[in-house]
């Protein structure tokens, strides 16, 4: 073949001379010509063509389509086919890829005398309106031409070249060049390829073809570029390692016997036609599985390939096309690709009819009007999760996001982004099945969402139905209910009926729902000597809106009454003045209550840092005013009931931070204190007792009012003394000096009554009033009770803070958006918080930032996670929901009396901020510190709050919260709230 292939170009090159002085040449003539043709490709037999230097003008931009001229009718062709690149050109397209073949034949002819056809008026017809001009050449088609008695090679040169010379265009796109494996093609080989193998026959055959044919388009016009039609796959990675990872039933190598991999490395196309017949979600040939390894293939060789999209496709049925933005998200990724060079669609028609509005956003494509980055956000919602659920609330959220390329219509209103890119709204539901419908690029997505009454959801698990409350006389029964928010809600027991008040904040409630936590207390009456009282069932009932619903709740029986044995009586009194004793000398004694030949039951605490709740109701929150206990701590056993026990000396203990244990009772229980001082960034007090008692710490000096959550508000924190109890001691020694302890500058020892009980209380007065920040329990390893308390000092830079980002990773994997409004809560949480950590790891703190975004951290232990990175001061970081758009501002949580500065300073730097640079009317809506019961800040042994920055159901703070200026503004404000409030502090260093 290379023999033949040689003569033949020798041919094409005299035929190359002698065509190009062609003019206007009579019919008569053709046998003279084909006879000077004839004489001189036999002059130059042993000559190799020598192709002149490429003058290529390949769009590296182009918008093409795909025109058959078969679709057009002959009469008054020239003039419809301009009409129709009109049209073209105002969709954008710079460029026609031009099929001249049809069911008809051909829409061309190569004789050079003829003019006018199809063709030619086509290519004239772009050339003048300034477009890119393709047109496709099939070699098979033209050998099948070939009249009997001709070499069927020399005819595809000599078509080859005529057609190059004639039809002046940017590129020749080589198709139609696959080899068959039939009868006839093997008679072939048995003639001429023998000897070879038949199957190295048929590839070197498809590679003759399309290099001759290569070789003369070069060779006929420089400035012509070929290229190759990779229609179908080269082949399947499975197969070849090679290939592409793709299952093409069929492709170029294995069953067209091209190498078309191989036409590209040697060189003979100047660029590729890729065929990407398959969607983004087609998983045999996906598009960008075909795309990207021809990107590879054309960047190894250093060419221009272009991508022929199949927008025929759009809304059919198979994989991927169903939807209107298919097309444009194919651009975008074939735009990230190397050597991509433009894009063709398949489908002039379809261009025409604009199937679901793809032209039109084509065109926006074109002309820069869509934006790329929001192109892959399908509809997303965040809320509802559910399409199809039952609820009780009383409305549901809407909120999510689309790709804002295409309109999206709720129940047949176009929704719109508001500026974070998102959509949200609130729908109230009627009382049975709610139907809303969503559409977006071309699905449709349907809510069915039945709403059922339930003005009382639940009741807190202490007052159960089924339980049996065993309460001591006076003893308040702490009642919770949830119900819809505004409900009127009532508990009764033994006749007695208060009001339930609704609370502002709970960690009981979803935020997002249409309910709220009620709380209250019932007193029981006085308990009876040696009788017992049965005060019947817990009656719990909330109305709303004409609904109501009644709970029977736990039975509740008053304990009877029993005089104890003996009283505490003081032995030794404590004088005023204590002075004259020298350190562990005995300053004060108290008889014991229990002798040590009296068998008694322990509450005997399994954990550090126990909660120590009230044995004098059944709240299932701890006070924050009474400290935590170690491990090991010892209290007499009094009674049980549901999850906790109760002690004697009027505490409550979780079941499950304690164990019951028999033993005898404490008799004499001395307490001795050993030393006073500071230690690393603490003040201590080391003591010795010889059993471990309880005790409680007290902060004193606090102007405490009542409000909706509870009787321990706060308008500053103001206490001069913390106050340490203890029970069960029989004496105590005094005290060392305090010279070398910063947190307090003296303290004595007190007897004290407390409920009818002497007992012995540490009073320490502090070295600053109000500065404090809390103070930790611990037994040391040689058994000594060891508490620290907090230096807080002016240097931030002294300080561990501990930052965690609301919400984020659930345990089961998935993510909790937190409040749902304009925008999700957690995203502003998390970059908020971020910016915090930056801000001070800045200025020199050690900074502990809980990576809530890719952890699971479980609410009620998040201030476990703190302690054990040595906390000082914690912060969780949250955005609040109401239930209408109007309620604004920045609010601040805390539950120790000592977080309140904090939540005070940071809530109004916070608010500031939202005044000077958010609210339109420049409103200072700051919420204040408020006082509540949440998990994240019950911790006792450091300053803990919870900041709400604003409301995402708010537009102007939920825009705020989501724009990284503000966002920034707010981190900044927070660190300056942190930085005032440790200004508190005269104290600079340890």
């Amino acid at each position: 073949m290379r023999n033949k292939f040689i003569r033949i170009m020798a041919g094409v090159l005299s035929a190359f001379m002698l065509l190009s002085q062609l003019t206007a040449v009579a019919e008569e003539k053709t046998n003279e010509n084909t006879s000077a043709s004839a004489e001189s490709a036999e002059q130059s037999k042993q000559t190799t063509p020598q192709i002149a230097e490429p003058k290529l003008t390949l769009s590296n931009e182009l918008k093409a389509t795909v025109i058959n001229l078969g679709d057009f009718a002959a009469e008054k062709f020239g003039e419809n086919f301009s009409k129709k690149l009109d049209t073209l050109i105002a969709y954008g397209m710079n460029g026609v890829y031009i099929n001249p073949y049809g069911k008809d034949g051909t829409y061309y002819t190569t004789n050079m005398n003829k003019s006018g056809d199809r063709l030619e008026k086509a290519l004239e017809a772009a050339t003048k309106k300034g477009m890119q001009r393709y047109v496709y050449f099939d070699i098979n088609k033209t050998m099948a031409a070939c009249p009997d008695g001709e070499d069927c090679y020399d005819y595809l040169v000599s078509e080859a070249h005529k057609f190059a010379l004639k039809y002046r265009c940017n590129g020749i796109i080589l198709t139609g060049f696959y080899g068959t494996n039939n009868n006839s093609a093997y008679e072939e080989y048995m003639k001429n390829g023998s000897g070879i193998g038949y199957k190295n026959w048929l590839y070197d055959t498809v590679e003759y073809k399309f290099s001759t044919v290569s070789s003369v388009i070069r060779l006929s016009d420089n400035s012509i570029a070929v290229g190759i039609d990779a229609k179908d796959v080269w082949a399947n990675a499975s197969k070849n390692k090679k290939g592409s990872d793709t299952s093409a039933k069929y492709t170029a190598f294995y069953n067209g016997y091209a190498d078309t991999k191989s036409f590209v490395e040697k060189g003979l196309t100047d660029f590729i036609v890729v065929n990407a017949s398959g969607s983004l979600d087609n998983e045999t040939v996906g598009f960008e599985n075909v795309c990207s390894w021809w990107s590879d293939v054309a960047k190894s060789a250093k060419i221009p390939f272009y991508i022929v999209h199949h927008n025929e496709k759009i809304g059919t049925d198979e994989d991927g096309w169903g939807v209107e933005d298919q097309l444009l998200k194919q651009l975008a990724k074939a735009d990230e690709l190397d050597n991509y060079s433009g894009s063709v669609f398949y489908s002039e028609k379809s261009l025409e009819e604009n199937p679901m509005g793809t032209t039109d956003t084509l065109t926006k494509y074109f002309n820069e009007q869509i934006n790329v980055d929001s192109l892959f956000e399908d509809l997303e919602m965040t809320s509802p999760y559910y399409t199809n659920y039952s609820t009780d609330d009383t409305s549901v959220a809407f909120m999510g996001t689309f790709d804002e390329n295409f309109d999206v219509y709720f129940d047949g209103e176009k929704l719109s982004l508001n500026e974070a890119g998102n959509f949200y709204f609130e729908k109230q539901l009627e009382v049975g099945m709610n139907t809303f419908v969503i559409t977006h690029k071309g699905k449709t997505i349907y809510y069915n969402i039945e709403r059922t009454i339930n003005v009382l959801k639940s009741i807190g698990s202490s007052v159960a139905e089924g339980k049996t409350l065993k309460v001591d006389g006076g003893m308040a029964v702490s009642v919770l209910a949830v119900a819809y928010k505004g409900s009127y809600a009532t508990a009764t027991l033994g006749g007695t009926t208060i009001e339930l008040t609704e609370n502002a904040k709970s960690d009981v409630v979803d935020i997002n729902s249409s309910y709220a936590a009620f709380t209250g207390k019932i007193v029981v009456p006085e308990g009876i000597v040696d009788e017992k009282q049965y005060l019947g069932n817990v009656e719990i009932s909330a109305s709303y809106a004409g609904y109501s619903r009644t709970y029977i709740g736990a039975e509740v029986i008053v304990n009877a009454v029993k005089l104890p044995d003996k009283n505490i009586e003081i032995i030794d009194k404590i004088p005023t003045d204590q002075s004259s004793f020298g350190t562990g000398e005995i300053v004060g004694r108290l008889s014991a209550a229990v002798s040590e030949d009296t068998s008694v039951t322990y509450v005997k605490l399994n954990k550090n840092f126990a909660y120590i709740y009230d044995g004098a109701n059944t709240d299932s929150v701890n006070p924050p005013n009474v400290g935590q206990l170690p491990e090991g701590t010892l209290d007499y056993y009094k009674s049980e009931w549901d999850e906790y026990y109760v002690t004697t000396s009027g505490k409550r203990f979780l079941k499950e931070d304690a164990d019951l244990t028999s033993g005898v009772g404490m008799g004499e229980n001395p307490l001795v204190v050993n030393a006073i001082g500071n230690m690393g960034g603490d003040s201590f007090i080391q003591m010795a007792l010889e059993d471990r008692s309880s005790f409680t710490v007290t902060p004193i000096g606090n102007d405490y009012y009542s409000g909706y959550d509870g009787e321990f508000n706060l308008d500053d924190f103001t206490a001069t003394h913390i106050n340490i109890t203890f029970d069960n001691i029989t004496s105590v020694t005094a005290l060392p000096d305090f010279d070398n302890c910063t947190v307090f500058s003296a303290g004595e020892w007190q007897q004290v009554d407390v409920d009818g009980v002497m007992k012995f209380r540490l009073v320490l007065k502090l070295r600053q009033p109000g500065v404090y920040a809390g103070n930790s329990a611990t037994y040391d390893s040689e058994g000594n009770l060891l508490f620290k308390f907090e230096i807080l000092t002016n240097d931030i830079s002294n300080m561990t803070i501990v930052i965690d980002p609301g919400h984020g990773v659930t345990e089961y994997g998935y993510d909790d958006p937190g409040a749902i409004g304009h925008i999700e809560e957690a995203g502003a949480n998390l970059a908020v918080a971020k910016l915090v950590e930056s801000k001070l790891k800045a200025l020199g703190v050690n900074v502990v930032r809980l990576k809530t975004e890719s952890k699971f951290y479980d609410t009620k232990r998040r201030p476990y996670y703190a302690r054990d990175y040595g906390c000082d001061l914690y912060i969780a970081i949250h955005s609040n929901k109401a239930g209408s758009e109007s309620p604004r501002g920045t609010e601040c949580y805390y539950y120790t009396s000592y977080s309140q500065p904090l939540a005070e300073s940071l809530t109004r730097h916070v608010s500031s901020y939202f005044s000077n640079n958010v609210y339109s009317d420049g409103a200072n809506c700051n919420r204040g510190a408020q006082y509540s019961y949440m998990w994240t800040t019950k911790q006792q042994d450091f300053p803990s709050v919870l900041i709400e920055m604003g409301f995402v159901s708010n537009y102007e703070d939920a825009m705020a919260l989501a724009n990284s200026t503000d966002q920034d503004g707010i981190a900044q404000a927070i660190v300056d709230g942190i930085k005032e409030y440790v200004t508190r502090s005269g104290v600079s260093s340890y």
